[in-house]
């Protein structure tokens, strides 16, 4: 009798890991949608591995917020709400420009030959909208790592698993009609910055290609009586 070899925790790992980031990525291209139940056969097909992987990148896909489970249906996309649009932006508001305040200067300065390569391809990587967007990431999560504050990254790592789906819904579309800022400005300008400057610097970095969201969505928000997200 032939023995049936079991797959190593790595090897495992390594499955789930490639059906994690399909889903993603199929999140953000919109091959998949929000409200939309994933089918685990055919995700499991594509990569060519069994559906016990996939289910345990759904079970992390779902830890993060971005699938929730219907009754006698299975896992369903994640539907963003506009407050949660909105909510995002405060967050990651918040978090980027305190960690601006925290590396800005000679922190910033000393590891700003590492940054290189994230600098390059976050302005440059334009092959298409979900290339793009990942390498935005990976730029701003080296920034919040230069802090040296696991809360905080913590934190940010967090709020951008919601930030997907934000994207995948909105801002791809605004970035096609909106300037954004240079990373690279961004990076020279916080330099040499005090905390306060830096902050600035980082905010108006961030509300770059995204002015009609924040004046429409946050600007509306804050301002109702009632006190009350919309």
């Amino acid at each position: 009798m032939k023995k049936i070899r079991q797959k190593k925790p790595k090897e495992k790992s390594a499955l789930s890991q490639k059906a994690y980031e399909l889903i993603i990525d199929r999140i953000l291209n919109k091959s998949l949608f929000p409200g939309q139940i994933i089918n685990r056969l055919s995700i499991a097909n594509e990569i060519g591995i069994s559906i016990a992987p996939v289910l345990e990148a759904m079970v992390r896909l779902q830890s993060e917020g971005l699938l929730i489970t219907i009754p006698r249906k299975g896992s369903q996309i994640k539907i963003i709400k506009p407050s949660e649009i909105v909510g995002y932006l405060i967050v990651r508001e918040a978090i980027e420009c305190q960690a601006a305040r925290l590396y800005c200067g000679e922190i910033l300065t000393k590891n700003a030959p590492a940054l290189k390569k994230f600098i390059y391809d976050a302005d440059h990587q334009r092959k298409n909208e979900v290339d793009a967007w990942k390498s935005e990431i990976q730029l701003h999560r080296a920034l919040v790592q230069l802090t040296n504050c696991h809360s905080l990254l913590n934190v940010f790592e967090q709020t951008m698993r919601l930030g997907t789906l934000c994207m995948a819904n909105v801002f791809m579309e605004m970035h096609q009609f909106h300037p954004v800022m240079s990373h690279a400005d961004l990076i020279q300008q916080l330099k040499s910055l005090d905390p306060d400057d830096a902050e600035k610097v980082m905010r108006d970095h961030l509300r770059s290609g995204k002015a009609n969201l924040f004046e429409q969505r946050i600007d509306s928000w804050l301002n109702v009586t009632s006190g009350e997200p919309r």
